[in-house]
């Protein structure tokens, strides 16, 4: 119906506006022209150009970022990923979308990239994990295994940091019980080694 291919050029011109390359975008433009019977489409767009979204600045690499790239270009690194319930109610940026990857990774062992990516479709981290997906990493394994592991350390020291800071500031207002000195003592021991 003529409904049907009209719902179809709209839902299917959303998408394809979304496609970086004007070259394809042009191409499938033209395929739905004759599959749907509508034509001028193309022209609509190529006469108002600043509705194109506008490229994405380049992600700052930090070892976060490091560690939810490579485990999203590699999944089976969550093997090599200690527990982290200890340390999840951190306010550490990107660490909860880090165990929720870790989390998923590891109730799927065999998931690819893109499974894993379909895992976030629609989701406010989509976005964000598929541009990670993307970022260039050495292609030797022993490199990326050791940037993997190297940007984990950091942020394993930056969760040691922030508890030892909690309970440094919970000491200073209300002190603290014998445990959790015990603990404190822990974290700072682990911390220097």
């Amino acid at each position: 119906t003529v409904e049907g291919k009209s719902t179809l050029r709209t839902l299917s011109s959303e998408l394809i506006e979304k496609i970086p390359d004007p070259g394809f975008q042009q191409e499938l433009d033209e395929k739905l022209d004759k599959l749907t019977g509508f034509m001028g489409h193309k022209r609509q767009r190529n006469a108002s150009p600043s509705t194109r979204p506008q490229p994405h600045k380049e992600i700052k690499r930090t070892p976060m970022r490091e560690v939810i790239a490579l485990l999203v270009q590699n999944p089976s690194y969550a093997e090599m990923v200690p527990d982290l319930s200890s340390v999840k109610e951190l306010p550490l940026p990107g660490l909860s979308l880090l165990i929720e990857v870790l989390e998923n990774c590891r109730q799927y062992p065999h998931i690819t990239t893109g499974q894993l990516l379909e895992h976030w479709r629609d989701n406010k981290n989509e976005a964000l994990l598929s541009r990670l997906a993307s970022w260039e990493i050495p292609l030797v394994e022993d490199i990326q295994e050791e940037l993997f592991l190297d940007s984990l350390d950091k942020i394993l020291a930056q969760c040691v940091e922030k508890q030892i800071e909690n309970l440094q500031a919970k000491e200073r207002s209300v002190g603290l019980s014998a445990d959790e000195r015990r603990e404190l003592v822990a974290l700072m021991l682990e911390l220097k080694a």
